[in-house]
Formats: structure tokens, C-alpha cells, sequence
């Protein structure tokens, strides 16, 4: 083993005692992986918030507490994504997503249009990320923003505390990417409105977890706090059948490859592995606990917009990765200019 080797696994030891405990009543059957003191703040958004949630974005985008090289991270669509997609009904069909912004920024990619942001990104001095979800996620849009230019200040919001907690225990140890300032701020994406003028704003299926008002009072936000010329960026969650089913959201034979591979990477960062039974019901749970407002159309988001916001016709990407199953889902990418003053 090299050294650098074991400085890697050092750091990843700090990183897990600085975000994680386990608590282990002698009863195999609850889950002993709490967060640690300092991420407990009688935090109030559990679903996507969760220990085990925040451990599988971990595994799932990086394999690891640690993030990737930079200089392996520029986020370019590969020739076999590219060489993979199809186009039915209008839509871009892509055969798997990331399940995070680099599905956003993949998709402006994707479109013929998309190049005319990067002027855009370069010039910005303030970009807001409304829904932290994860940290892999807030590293992803620094990755994007810096491989586009972009050298001025990220706004971070969640209304839960915990990927915000988060994120600053990486800056503390300088694991986030030089070269750009990251505020990380406690606060519902809805009032952004008195936090400054922003370039751009981005937010990714952040509509379908508010409700049709709310999504009014996140639009008109947003038009609020642009300036002028200014561009959100948003991908939304579209199903023409309406939300599926719980029965169809449990779990499927296919995911128990991956939720044995998952106890693997719990295994290798806190040295034992918990039981099947409490990674099957974390998955049959995790989504059908947080509070969803499907749409049948793109419209039923468009309606809720300000006329202060316009949206650019050029970028026509929709992403329909479950294009046979019975709770079709579109996964539609919007971006709406801020008028100019006259």
C-alpha cells in the first residue's frame, strides 16, 4: 500500500466520522447509521435526507466519500451517450440517467441550441442552485460552471440543512473545486427573492415536489432576483398517465443487484454490512414518503410562469428514459430568458 494510498483512506476515515455515527442497539433489524452530532439539527425534511439517501448519492455518483480527480470530471457527453440516444415523438430517449444536474447540463449538450449558454456562464458573476439534494450533486454544478468559465459566486439553497452541512464540511477540508466562491444557505427555494440579482439559476425537477401555488411563488422568485438578460435553467418531471401507483414503486428484482452492490460500499466505509431487509425498505419507502405533485403536461408548469420570463423555443429537449412503462415519464428541459428592459 502507498502512501498516498493510505492518505486517501485517512481522509475518507475523517470525512465519515465527521458526518456519520452508528448507534447499534443490539437489534439487527433497525438501521445502527445516524448522522453525526454535528449534522443534527432537528432537521424536518427526512425523505431525501436520510442517512442511507445520502450515503447511495455518494456510492452511486462517485463510489466513494471522496470525489473524483477534477481533471476526470469534465463534464462532456460521451460518444456512446451521444451514439445511444434516439428521437421519437419529438423527444430525446436516452437510454439511463445520472439522476442529478449532469442530466440538465447533459441535455443543453444534446440540443443544437445549448452552445449559446456558454457566453452566458462565462460572463456570470452571481449562479444560484435552487435543491441541493446531495453533495455529489452540488459538485457536479461546480464542475459544470468551471469548465465553462465561470470564476464568480454559487448560491447553494435547500430547505433541508443536512446536503448544506454537508457541503460546508467538504470546503472546511478544501475538497470542493478552487476557483469560485460557494455560499450554502438554509432556506426553501421560494424566497430567493432579497438575496441579490443573480445570471443564472438553476433548479432540477424541483416542481414536481411543490405544489401548482408554490411552483407560482418559486416563478415569480425567480423572475424577481434574475437580471435582466438573465436565464433559469429548470428541468422538469412530466407523467402523461399521471403518478404511478405504489404498488409500482417497490422494489424490483433488478434493483437487488444494486442494493447488494450499495451494502458493499457501506461495507468497505463503516466495516460491516447491515441487513438486506433495511435496504429493501429504505428503497421501497424513500420515494413514496416525500410529498409529490405530478403534471400530465409541460403546460401545467408553463401556466405558473411570469410573463417577465420567456422561454426559448430553440431548446427543444425531452428525455423520456421510460418510454414503455405504464407511468410514462418526460423529463422536459426548459430555459426562460429574463426580459430586457426596454
Amino acid at each position: 500500500m502507498t502512501n498516498e494510498t493510505r492518505n486517501l483512506q485517512s481522509l475518507e476515515k475523517t470525512i465519515c466520522a465527521k458526518l456519520f455515527s452508528i448507534k447499534n442497539d443490539g437489534n439487527k433489524s433497525n438501521n445502527p447509521i445516524l448522522f453525526s452530532n454535528d449534522l443534527q439539527l432537528n432537521d424536518q425534511q427526512p425523505f431525501f435526507y436520510s442517512p442511507l439517501q445520502q450515503l447511495f448519492e455518494f456510492y452511486h455518483r462517485w463510489g466513494s466519500l471522496l470525489p473524483p480527480n477534477i481533471t476526470e470530471r469534465e463534464m462532456e457527453i460521451s460518444h456512446q451517450v451521444k451514439d445511444s440516444v434516439q428521437r421519437i415523438d419529438d423527444c430525446v430517449v436516452v437510454p439511463e440517467l445520472i439522476g442529478s444536474p449532469v442530466d440538465l447540463f447533459n441535455s443543453l449538450e444534446l440540443s443544437n441550441a445549448g452552445h449559446k449558454y456558454d457566453a452566458l456562464v462565462k460572463k456570470a458573476q452571481r449562479v444560484k442552485l435552487l435543491g441541493a439534494i446531495s453533495l455529489p450533486s452540488i459538485y457536479d454544478v461546480i464542475i459544470w460552471l468551471k469548465n465553462k468559465g465561470f470564476s464568480g459566486v454559487l448560491d447553494v439553497y435547500d430547505i433541508s440543512s443536512i446536503p448544506l452541512k454537508i457541503g460546508q464540511s467538504y470546503q472546511e477540508l478544501g475538497l470542493l473545486p478552487a476557483g469560485l466562491q460557494v455560499n450554502f444557505i438554509n432556506k426553501p427555494a421560494q424566497k430567493i427573492q432579497k438575496d441579490g440579482q443573480s445570471d443564472l439559476i438553476i433548479s432540477d425537477v424541483l416542481g414536481y415536489y411543490l405544489t401548482p401555488e408554490d411552483y407560482s411563488v418559486l416563478a415569480s422568485a425567480v423572475a424577481n432576483n434574475l437580471n435582466a438578460g438573465g436565464v433559469w435553467l429548470t428541468r422538469e418531471l412530466i407523467e402523461p398517465n399521471g403518478e404511478a401507483s405504489l404498488d409500482n414503486k417497490t422494489v424490483r428484482r433488478s434493483y437487488a443487484e444494486r442494493l447488494n452492490s450499495f451494502n458493499d460500499f457501506i461495507e468497505k466505509i463503516f466495516s460491516f454490512k447491515l441487513d438486506l431487509r433495511i435496504l429493501e425498505e429504505w428503497e421501497n419507502t424513500r420515494w413514496s414518503k416525500a410529498p409529490q405533485y405530478s403534471r400530465k403536461s409541460k403546460e401545467e408548469y408553463l401556466f405558473r410562469v411570469p410573463e417577465s420570463l420567456f422561454l426559448d423555443f430553440d431548446l427543444r429537449v425531452s428525455s423520456k428514459p421510460l418510454w414503455d412503462s405504464v407511468n410514462r415519464r418526460i423529463f422536459e428541459t426548459m430555459a426562460f430568458f429574463k426580459k430586457k428592459s426596454k
